[in-house]
């Protein structure tokens, strides 16, 4: 990877790093420009004669299309990894899409129900992406967590809201009826049938453009994440959890609402996906990646703001009264 990002998608040498992607995929494109090809720059104008190129104008769409696609992982591998990197995340930053049709699942896709034979929470997909490297899909099928089936709209609930509340109010999350409705109706969630799975991956190594970019980290780590997107948008960064259930906050608010939440892990992440103690979230809208990474490469730079946050250490400190004495004693003070 380059030193740094550049300010435009690629840098000369980004661009050659992206070719040598693009020429590994290029069984995947079916059609060519008549005017460009990719042997030497994806951008370089060839003449039709030197080229292999199709002459054949209807298929620019379609080239220019996998063109977009092919440009845009690499950028979001090449952010991820920058991020990763320059925070020293102990886990990868997670891509994560919403699919209309479960049969999108990218290939080598990890289905629980169909790989493993049993069912697991949304959460412990994330976890198993960002700790294992895997990539996992999760349709109603593969799921097992009964709040998150009814605000990712993967159960027969006719009133989400009101289904969530009944739970809530009966293991005691809740002190009466009125305030869990009134606490499950300002979460986010998906109508019934309005996606049909869920794919994550780390985002360094994913074959997709994220819906959504999850990252685990501690305090301090997601301190720099809030200062990128601040220094990116002139926006505070919005926080808004109740203890539980806070799949839908990282995962659907970033996506329904398109900006940055930073969200506490819940009751039962922390059981079920692992999630320690120390770990904060935050997510974003995918389309932000690229900008974000640069974001988080440029915020505080005059001050050396980074992570770990350096210490200061022009001070005199001042010893216990028996250390002063025998130090005065000895000759050292």
């Amino acid at each position: 990877m380059s030193a740094g990002l550049s300010m435009y998608p690629f840098s000369l040498s980004d661009r050659r790093h992206l070719n040598d992607d693009t020429h590994r995929r290029q069984d995947d494109l079916k059609y060519f420009s008549p005017r460009l090809c990719l042997t030497k720059s994806i951008y370089e104008t060839r003449d039709m004669q030197k080229s292999n190129c199709l002459d054949n104008q209807e298929h620019l769409p379609l080239y220019f299309t996998k063109m977009e696609e092919i440009m845009s992982e690499s950028i979001v591998k090449q952010a991820a990894e920058f991020i990763r990197n320059d925070l020293r995340l102990k886990s990868f930053p997670v891509a994560v899409k919403f699919l209309k049709e479960k049969e999108a699942f990218p290939e080598k896709t990890r289905q629980p129900s169909k790989a493993f034979g049993r069912k697991v929470a949304i959460c412990q997909a994330l976890t198993m992406a960002r700790s294992y490297g895997w990539t996992v899909g999760i349709a109603k099928e593969d799921n097992i967590c009964v709040p998150a089936a009814i605000v990712f709209g993967f159960s027969e609930s006719q009133d989400a809201s009101a289904s969530l509340s009944r739970l809530f109010t009966e293991i005691n999350f809740s002190k009466n009826m009125d305030f869990a409705v009134k606490e499950t109706s300002s979460m986010s969630r998906f109508e019934q049938g309005e996606i049909s799975a869920i794919v994550s991956a780390p985002a360094e190594r994913s074959s997709f453009n994220p819906d959504v970019v999850v990252i685990y980290g501690n305090p301090a780590q997601i301190m720099r994440l809030s200062q990128a997107w601040s220094y990116m948008t002139g926006e505070r960064v919005a926080g808004h959890f109740g203890g539980k259930v806070e799949c839908d906050q990282y995962l659907i608010s970033p996506y329904k609402k398109q900006s940055a939440w930073v969200v506490i892990p819940g009751h039962g992440e922390r059981i079920f996906a692992m999630t320690q103690d120390d770990e904060l979230v935050f997510a974003f809208p995918g389309t932000f990646m690229n900008e974000f990474a640069q974001a988080l490469q440029g915020v505080g730079k005059a001050i050396g703001a980074r992570y770990p946050v350096t210490p200061y250490q022009f001070f005199q400190p001042d010893f216990p009264k028996a250390h002063k004495d025998l130090g005065k004693e000895l000759g050292i003070l």
